[in-house]
């Protein structure tokens, strides 16, 4: 009987903290625009391709080039 004693105030704080993250996300805007970053992922491998396609382009300064 003693567990349950111990278990209700425990959960009721687990509560509590979980009610106040949520809120703190919510106050802070981490849920403002949440496909943005996987969109920018998708963008930015178009135009390193749309870069690389083009005839006058150099060759990306991150891998050596071949002489």
């Amino acid at each position: 009987m003693w567990v349950i004693y111990m278990l209700v105030p425990f959960s009721l704080v687990f509560l509590a903290g979980a009610i106040w993250a949520v809120r703190f996300a919510v106050r802070s805007h981490q849920f403002e625009d949440l496909d943005k970053a996987a969109y920018q992922v998708i963008l930015d491998d178009r135009l390193a391709q749309r870069d690389a396609s083009k005839p006058d382009a150099k060759p990306p300064t991150d891998t050596p080039t071949s002489s």
